[in-house]
């Protein structure tokens, strides 16, 4: 599935920016199916989440600000978490952020799999 970013200013919604990527295949959840929660925006920022697994069970959350400077949106956190069924308490939870843990990701070269320790810095 194709997420596409449009602008909310303009008085026509428009395409901007397109990723086939970002969203998670329908399979890609294991046992609990379509691992895709939804998106969540507000001015300047969204975020897009997952959810899935079995027994270990895993999140992600991806989200996106749109740079004035560049004229992109680019990612700027990455919160993954997981934890087993058996004991939900025990969550662990790691959370991503620029420049430490990756550089500049555009949007459209967002890669779920590939972006640790990727971007220029």
């Amino acid at each position: 599935a194709a997420t596409r970013l449009r602008c909310s200013s303009c008085t026509k919604l428009r395409e901007v920016a397109r990723n086939e990527r970002v969203v998670l295949c329908s399979n890609c959840g294991g046992v609990m199916g379509d691992p895709f929660v939804g998106i969540e925006a507000s001015p300047g920022t969204f975020t897009v989440m997952h959810y899935g697994g079995s027994a270990w069970r895993w999140s992600s959350s991806v989200s996106f600000n749109y740079s004035r400077k560049d004229h992109a949106w680019q990612l700027v956190r990455v919160e993954e978490s997981n934890f087993h069924t058996s004991n939900p308490d025990k969550e662990k939870v790691d959370v991503a952020t620029p420049p430490k843990d990756f550089g500049k990701i555009d949007f459209r070269d967002f890669d779920p799999g590939k972006w640790k320790g990727v971007g220029p810095r």
